[in-house]
């Protein structure tokens, strides 16, 4: 641990913590009110806030407030207040402050005091000068943010598996045409595959922020709405072109697919086949089964059945493929409870490859929340799933370059 002082600010700096191992490296700056700045060693702001609740800046520029739910591991997103704003700005204030001083050779000060066991290693003086100097500023992050989207394109939510796991987000395809009715995310209703020049353009951007060592153990989120929805061997040829031009060689590749997906990849490869490039190429899949009832399908708008999802979790189950689903909570579908736990009881038994479950609240088109049905039918999928090891998290979509209300 080492206390900073420069000028009026006195802050501590980390070069780790109990909650992060084997990640991105960063330094852990904690200000004397306990608001911790976490930012990766080349600059990049990634979040701003405490151990339970953070103001979470993605790359792609949104600000939201993203709360971590300790007894489930899942994640949860609150409206964006101005006092969240605020506290955002002046703590980057502060941190580019502090960098002016070291910068302009004022007054200053670094202590060292012991190393902490989670700390990787030990920042020279000049290395802590040096980091302090590349912060990004607020006007840096904004123009980073605007050449991003740019090249992204609308990117609503990520993967609900990485969490907050460091990643890169790359767009391997604009538009979605899943068709569901009651999604909250309305764009160009068709999928189409991105080329490879716009594909190198992210990866050239990435490139410029972030070293060879920082940028090889981010992971991929290969977006947008339905990455795996494209041709397979596009796919691939995309996840290589990355891995090799953007020297993304250790992280995993998140994206989302539908049950269709996997019944025609397995029509073309066979899932053996289908495993082993999968399980290759670091794939994490996910998809939405939101409901077990025929009705509560029709009612959301989906355009599958619920035979193709059962379909589709029997194929998985067989495979080491990680995959993941979306379910939600909070809606009077009739039967939707007990038939979504019915789904999942009857599919699985020891020994299958099981996914995670994330189970997120209910939106209706009046943007209404009924939270006390949601938090009640959580909890029966909680009980009814895990009994059968199946976890359930809790979820709400964590927004890339779309900003909360």
């Amino acid at each position: 641990m080492i206390r900073i002082t420069a000028g009026d600010h006195q802050v501590e700096l980390t070069s780790g913590t109990r909650y992060e191992l084997e990640t991105v490296p960063k330094y852990f700056v904690k200000f004397p009110d306990f608001t911790v700045a976490t930012l990766y060693r080349s600059g990049m702001v990634k979040s701003i806030g405490d151990v339970d609740l953070a103001t979470f800046r993605t790359l792609g520029g949104s600000l939201v407030v993203l709360e971590t739910d300790i007894k489930t591991g899942g994640y949860l997103t609150h409206k964006v207040t101005e006092e969240d704003r605020r506290r955002f700005s002046a703590v980057m204030d502060d941190l580019i402050e502090i960098g002016e001083c070291f910068g302009q050779g004022r007054q200053s000060s670094i202590e060292y005091f012991e190393q902490l066991e989670y700390e990787p290693d030990v920042p020279t003086e000049e290395e802590i000068r040096a980091f302090f100097r590349r912060i990004k500023s607020p006007g840096e992050l904004e123009s980073i943010a605007a050449r991003i989207n740019a090249l992204l394109g609308p990117m609503d939510i990520v993967h609900p598996t990485i969490g907050d796991l460091d990643y890169l987000a790359y767009s391997l395809s604009s538009g979605c045409d899943g068709g569901c009715a009651k999604c909250s995310f309305h764009h160009v209703r068709n999928l189409t595959p991105r080329s490879e020049a716009e594909v190198q353009a992210q990866i050239d951007l990435y490139r410029g922020l972030f070293p060879a060592r920082e940028r090889a153990q981010f992971e991929i989120f290969a977006g947008n709405h339905r990455g795996l929805g494209i041709d397979f061997e596009l796919f691939s040829g995309f996840v290589e072109q990355i891995r090799i031009g953007a020297g993304m060689s250790e992280g995993r590749v998140f994206t989302f697919c539908n049950a269709e997906d996997v019944l025609r990849l397995n029509d073309q490869y066979g899932m053996k086949e289908l495993e082993r490039r999968m399980l290759k190429m670091g794939v994490y899949l996910n998809f939405g089964v939101e409901s077990g009832s025929c009705q509560g399908l029709r009612e959301y708008g989906k355009n599958t059945s619920l035979e193709a999802i059962r379909q589709a979790l029997a194929l998985l189950k067989r495979t080491r493929i990680p995959h993941s689903v979306n379910i939600i909570s909070g809606t009077d579908w009739e039967n939707h409870t007990w038939a979504t736990v019915k789904l999942f009881r009857s599919l699985y038994r020891p020994g299958d490859n099981r996914p995670m479950v994330y189970a997120s609240e209910f939106m209706d088109e009046r943007g209404e929340i009924d939270r006390s049905l949601a938090a009640q039918q959580y909890q029966m999928f909680r009980n009814a799933l895990n009994d059968c090891g199946i976890y359930v998290f809790r979820y709400t979509f964590v927004p890339f370059n779309t900003l909360m209300p």
